[in-house]
């Protein structure tokens, strides 16, 4: 019995020690490269590094240190960091890895066994690397958004910065042939994926080896601090300006119809004592914010009926016709024509609000514009609001376009009393697409002219 006894206690002790003595080389290792030729005992290191427990391959030993380093427990926990101002995403401290593999292989209990009867020493991290290490930590956590000041962090700053100091597995000396961050961390200078921390590093610290390959990323991929703010800025600029620009462009489009209205309210009022007009009509308050100008009340016949629809101010072409004489407009399929007053000749005076151009044109080629068309050159809740505010002042009214002409749309009237005189004699404004009260037939100054073109009654 007794020996049976014996042989049980023998075997559970025997496999005890194959559990937690199991060497693996880190010769296929990613994350600890620099250590490759050495040995880590496995999974006997979980009971030292509860991440590892039950890890038995090199590769699940890698894919748990990457986990670490990038979590709480690397170094945020440790120093007490986790408070309502922590920010969850949690910054790369410089050559974690590289420390991190330093420290598992010189494990007096697990891995330097396995070094030794393999006839390997393996050589120490080198305190500056492991000054470094320290260093980025406490920049990392000087910000209030990352940790508290506080007592504990402070305390195990400086048992951090004792451990490079004094531990033999992290004080080594290049005589003693030291492992450096940089041979395991050769990229960015330790600061793992972070390129934008190693490019700000090596603007600051040019002499440092380890950025003569920093640069050459930070040429290629990455982007050093001040060329980022150099982008940042003009980003902001560049959209500033583009909304500006926006702003400029719908702004002119909707000048350009309001101005049209209050045009067409100018000749009615020039023309009230002779003999009545039919015009678009415009009430002093809409002419004052498309045009920017307090004007005085505008006189306007008695209203015929009840108020006109904003959209009835505005048509658009159905037949295309090209000029025949110097003041008539072009007319292309489509476009919007803003009426300013006609003639009982078939013809009218009107802007091109498509083009920018003004002049006389035929009444068979146009039709009134649908709020789908209008919807092109301004949104239709402007001209929702522009309708309603036209409706509270009594106005005149268009009669249906039908009743303006009785030509057909495949004949263009002869023109007569909308024919340009002799005193007409013009040259078109230079900028077109800014009507004003001096075009020929909007001209304060020439109002016996106007008295030649007989509008339709």
């Amino acid at each position: 019995m007794m020996p049976f006894v014996l042989f049980l206690l023998f075997f559970i002790t025997f496999i005890n020690g194959q559990d937690t003595g199991t060497c693996v080389s880190l010769i296929n290792s990613t994350v600890c490269s620099a250590f490759s030729q050495f040995y880590i005992g496995l999974p006997g290191l979980g009971n030292d590094y509860p991440f590892l427990l039950n890890a038995s391959t090199i590769e699940e030993f890698d894919r748990r240190l990457l986990d670490y380093v990038n979590s709480t427990s690397d170094y945020l926990f440790p120093l007490g960091c986790l408070s309502s101002n922590y920010n969850p995403t949690i910054p790369y401290a410089r050559y974690s890895l590289t420390r991190l593999c330093a420290g598992m292989i010189q494990n007096s209990a697990y891995s330097l066994p396995c070094n030794f009867n393999n006839g390997l020493t393996p050589p120490p991290l080198c305190k500056s690397t492991c000054l470094d290490w320290v260093e980025s930590i406490t920049k990392i956590t000087d910000n209030p958004h990352v940790c508290s000041d506080s007592v504990q962090r402070n305390d195990t700053l400086a048992d951090f910065s004792d451990q490079c100091n004094t531990w033999e597995g992290f004080n080594g000396t290049i005589v003693q042939n030291c492992i450096s961050g940089i041979a395991n961390e050769p990229y960015t200078c330790g600061f793992g994926n972070n390129v934008r921390q190693a490019c700000r590093y090596c603007q600051l610290h040019s002499e440092d080896k380890c950025c003569q390959t920093v640069e050459e990323i930070c040429q290629k991929g990455g982007i050093p601090g001040a060329t980022i703010a150099g982008i940042v800025v003009g980003s902001v600029v560049g959209l500033a300006l583009v909304l500006l620009g926006l702003v400029w462009l719908y702004r002119r489009r909707k000048r350009s119809l309001f101005s049209c209205s209050a045009n067409s309210s100018t000749a009615t009022a020039v023309n009230q004592n002779e003999s009545k007009q039919q015009v678009v009509p415009i009430n002093e308050k809409t002419f004052e914010e498309a045009t920017g100008q307090h004007q005085q009340p505008l006189a306007i016949e008695a209203p015929l009926s009840s108020a006109t629809p904003f959209k009835e101010e505005f048509f658009v072409v159905i037949h295309p016709y090209p000029p025949q004489m110097a003041d008539e407009l072009a007319l292309s399929v489509g476009d919007i024509i803003c009426l300013a007053l006609y003639f009982d000749d078939g013809w009218a005076l009107g802007y091109n609000v498509t083009t920018g151009l003004k002049g006389a044109f035929p009444l068979v080629c146009i039709t009134p514009a649908s709020e789908e068309s209008l919807g092109q050159l301004l949104n239709i809740e402007d001209v929702r609001d522009q309708q309603q505010q036209l409706q509270q002042k009594p106005k005149n009214t268009l009669p249906p376009l039908s009743t303006i002409t009785n030509q057909t749309k495949d004949t263009i009237p002869r023109r007569s009393a909308s024919q340009k005189k002799s005193p007409y004699d013009y040259i078109e404004a230079e900028s077109p697409s800014s009507p004003t009260f001096h075009t020929p037939f909007f001209d304060d100054q020439n109002n016996s002219n106007l008295d030649q073109r007989k509008p339709f009654p």
